[in-house]
């Protein structure tokens, strides 16, 4: 009887080693999935073309103000 319990406690420590291993490989196999989806790189992307565009924005900005300037002072002409 006490060698079949500890053949027993054997098997439900290994069971609980292999449950351990599944979910660290799960959760390894769900930050795959979010690497592959490319969610950091895309926000990453978006980060950057937003602060060219404002970049863009305002180097050109005094350009915008002074054709607007030249339009209103058409229109008093």
């Amino acid at each position: 009887m006490a060698k079949l319990e500890a053949s027993y406690d054997k098997s439900k420590m290994t069971v609980a080693e292999k449950q351990r291993e599944i979910k660290a490989l799960d959760s390894r196999v769900k930050a795959l999935e979010k690497e592959l989806a490319l969610d950091k790189t895309l926000t990453e992307i978006k980060k950057i073309l937003w602060a060219k565009i404002n970049q863009s924005i305002t180097d050109h900005w005094q350009s915008i103000q002074a054709i607007y300037e030249h339009i209103e002072l058409i229109g008093l002409a």
